[in-house]
């Protein structure tokens, strides 16, 4: 039987590398940085996302 909490708490787990991989890259890739910033600004001016400014990316520069 699946114990829904220790499959929870697995995935969790197995999701934070390449989480942590993609924010390196949005914050130390210049092209990647500049193209997620502004689908950001996009979304966020539009109201479709409940992120509050800066909450997404609090220390990358606009």
């Amino acid at each position: 039987m699946i114990d829904p909490k220790l499959l929870l708490s697995d995935l969790q787990n197995q999701v934070k590398n390449p989480e942590r991989d993609l924010r390196d890259q949005a914050e130390s890739v210049e092209e990647v940085r500049l193209k997620l910033r502004g689908e950001y600004d996009h979304a966020f001016k539009v109201g479709r996302t409940a992120a509050t400014p800066g909450g997404l990316f609090p220390h990358v520069r606009s």
